[in-house]
């Protein structure tokens, strides 16, 4: 008895919170739906140029560590 009661209440809490979760989005704008701010359009090309960049950069400064490290050895 003690465990049906339990459920209930932790399935409507699970239910509530999963609601006010997804209550954060306004259908039908631009950029709702981001976790960034899409306003400064000079900001948002920065940050979309350094992630970009780093994320293609990454396996050069990875072979060029190995490389070092081999020639040191």
């Amino acid at each position: 008895m003690l465990q049906s009661k339990l459920s209930g209440v932790i399935r409507r809490s699970f239910s509530a919170s999963a609601g006010l979760k997804s209550s954060f989005q306004q259908h039908g704008i631009p950029g709702s739906n981001v976790p960034f701010s899409i306003k400064n359009r000079i900001r948002l090309a920065i940050y979309t140029s350094i992630y970009f960049s780093s994320g293609l950069s990454y396996p050069f400064i990875v072979l060029r560590h190995q490389l070092i490290k081999k020639n040191k050895g």
